[in-house]
């Protein structure tokens, strides 16, 4: 498959990709796949798809979190990776492999991954827009009651008289 805008090019068949790879893969909105000798768009292919792919990604980027034994090596094996990423300037290197650290005891059984109906829709300069059928809040509300509530039920949510949303 392939995708000159996210410079992926990666061989059919299982692949174990490289980090360049990974990332080109979680960077395509433009998938093509060889098909008799013939480039085509790969159906389904696009920003949903790229979400999925970016939440695969995380997933097994958990997975591979949960195989550290303790703190000091994973913040080793990060400072020893620190060229390959870029951390946003008010989070400290420290700050992320605390952050990384305590979500190592997430349960990824736990994790909730919804799905959005989405319509595609125009702007009036032609570019491509994902409207949702249903309201977040809804989706929410029905996926998680429990958690929809705490978040929309609460005096702060609902916001003041004035409709600001803050205290």
């Amino acid at each position: 498959m392939r995708d000159a805008k996210a410079f992926l090019d990666m061989p059919a068949g299982c692949t174990n990709a490289t980090g360049a790879q990974a990332l080109a893969w979680v960077r395509s909105r433009h998938t093509e796949e060889q098909v008799d000798g013939s480039w085509r768009s790969m159906p389904g292919a696009g920003d949903l798809l790229r979400n999925q792919h970016q939440q695969e990604v995380l997933v097994e980027l958990f997975k591979k979190l949960k195989s550290f034994d303790s703190p000091s090596d994973f913040a080793a094996k990060v400072h020893s990776l620190t060229s390959a990423f870029t951390l946003d300037d008010r989070l400290g290197l420290g700050d992320a492999i605390g952050l990384a650290w305590s979500a190592r005891d997430l349960d990824l059984d736990d994790i909730l991954r919804l799905e959005l109906d989405v319509k595609l829709s125009r702007t009036e300069k032609g570019q491509s827009v994902l409207i949702s059928r249903q309201p977040f809040d809804e989706l929410l509300r029905e996926a998680n009651p429990e958690f929809a509530t705490a978040i929309y039920d609460t005096p702060s949510a609902a916001g003041d008289e004035t409709g600001s949303g803050t205290d």
